[in-house]
């Protein structure tokens, strides 16, 4: 039975350094940071008050003379109180980092540094190797989509070579 265990130990290959693999610890740390996020009932408030300022222009520009202007006034008072739900309702998600903000970013900047030093653990734990390949991949990678990015911004539009040409491949 022990050698069984010890050969199931010698056999089993550590973990594969893959993108996939950094991406979803990228994807944990960012879900991490994020901090709070706006409420169902924060949301449609101020969906409200969009909706209330899209109606009121809206009705407001195409009834007649004396609806017109109820029409706008209702708008007008849908939009402020949507708004002002809205706004109240971020206000009281916010408070906290509104009143410690440095207290709130010393202390989100020490797990931050904390989880991206476990991060680089985890990755020194990989052969130096496949971590060189990896970085010399994605550098080489962001240097050609940087060139390709430049060299699109000098190219002439195709609608310029069709402007000049004489004849089109094709009957008009």
């Amino acid at each position: 039975m022990s050698d069984r265990i010890h050969s199931d130990q010698r056999t089993q290959d550590p973990p594969e350094l893959t993108f996939v693999m950094m991406d979803g610890l990228m994807d944990e740390f960012s879900a991490r940071t994020r901090g709070k996020q706006a409420g169902k009932i924060e949301r449609i408030a101020t969906a409200t008050g969009v909706a209330g300022a899209l109606a009121g222009i809206l009705l407001g520009s195409l009834l007649p003379e004396p609806f017109n202007l109820y029409a706008a006034i209702v708008g007008l008072g849908v939009e402020c109180l949507g708004f002002a739900i809205g706004m109240a309702l971020s206000f009281k998600r916010d408070w906290r980092w509104i009143r410690h903000a440095r207290k709130d970013t010393a202390e989100s900047m020490d797990t931050d540094f904390l989880k991206f030093e476990e991060y680089i653990h985890q990755l020194r734990q990989f052969p130096a190797r496949d971590r060189a390949r990896r970085h010399r991949y994605i550098r080489d990678r962001s240097t050609r989509m940087m060139s390709r990015s430049a060299r699109r911004k000098d190219a002439p539009n195709s609608n310029d070579r069709l402007r000049g040409a004489t004849s089109l491949p094709f009957r008009a």
